[in-house]
């Protein structure tokens, strides 16, 4: 396995505040490695310190010499008056230690979705936040980096512009590339990464391969009263029900007839529900923030 980054021991403080703590994550070639975590969490502090935006106070980082990074930043940038998107990746490419690679078919399809050609000659000065976030994700795909690091990529983004990105860093990592993404966004991590390391306070609460957090689920839209639980829990087959949320149940890795062992003692009980397959990425995300160990398979 080629290492392109492994930081190990990484602590920084703000101020008196303990923003990251012992922190250690790898990222091999051809991989993309999730950094999960709630706002606050330290997710974008280690971002900067593994880009070298930041010193650590402790600890070390290591890139695969020769290697080149895009970052996109939580925040996207201001561009100055005057300059026009293709200016912004002009730019961009003539600092860049290598050219720009002739990229496959897929790849250009999805880029013109996440940024159509028609965006080269708009003023980059005028567009809004979630066009210039576009404009700097096209801009780290574009650049034939060997690691993509991504703070938040569809932050600001509308709901239909996330797969394209999502599609984009998948792509980069099947041509060989490495991305390393953090988000708060479960559903994110579970589309993109093989790989998660879970941030809470500071410090890595969890870390291991997506799928076991993202086992299969039923989702019960329902209000989750304690008396309508037991009910439930009393039908064999939907004894390990779980409450997600005040509004939600999940039943974990349902067994064949689950779904419909579920609607007949929702409908007994009186009680109207929508039912959806689902993943345990979002119910297993609460109890690693509560310092639970996430749900194992049966």
């Amino acid at each position: 396995m080629s290492l392109m980054l492994e930081a190990r021991g990484l602590a920084r403080r703000h101020a008196a505040r303990l923003a990251l703590d012992d922190f250690a994550i790898d990222l091999a070639r051809g991989e993309c490695v999730g950094l999960l975590g709630l706002n606050g969490s330290g997710k974008t502090t280690a971002i900067r310190l593994l880009a070298g935006l930041l010193a650590a106070d402790a600890g070390a980082v290591r890139r695969a010499p020769g290697s080149t990074f895009a970052l996109v930043a939580e925040e996207a940038p201001a561009y100055p008056s005057g300059s026009r998107v293709a200016d912004v990746f002009r730019y961009h490419e003539l600092w860049f230690p290598r050219p720009p690679p002739a990229l496959p078919a897929e790849t250009r399809g999805a880029l013109a979705r996440l940024l159509p050609p028609a965006y080269d000659e708009r003023s980059a000065a005028s567009l809004s936040g979630g066009e210039r976030r576009r404009v700097d994700l096209a801009r780290a795909f574009r650049s034939g980096a060997d690691v993509l690091v991504l703070d938040e990529p569809t932050k600001a983004l509308d709901l239909a512009m996330r797969p394209a990105v999502w599609a984009l860093a998948r792509q980069h990592v099947e041509r060989g590339g490495s991305v390393l993404l953090a988000s708060h966004d479960v559903e994110e991590i579970v589309a993109c990464a093989s790989r998660v390391v879970v941030l809470a306070k500071g410090k890595v609460a969890h870390r291991g391969p997506v799928a076991a957090l993202a086992g299969p689920a039923l989702r019960a839209h329902v209000v989750a009263t304690p008396g309508l639980v037991r009910r439930l829990r009393e039908v064999r087959a939907l004894a390990t029900l779980r409450v997600e949320t005040e509004a939600s149940l999940v039943l974990p890795w349902p067994a064949p007839g689950a779904e419909q062992a579920l609607r007949g003692a929702l409908a007994a009980a009186g009680v109207e529900a929508a039912i959806e397959p689902t993943s345990l990425a979002r119910y297993n995300l609460a109890r690693l923030l509560r310092g639970e160990a996430p749900l194992a398979p049966p």
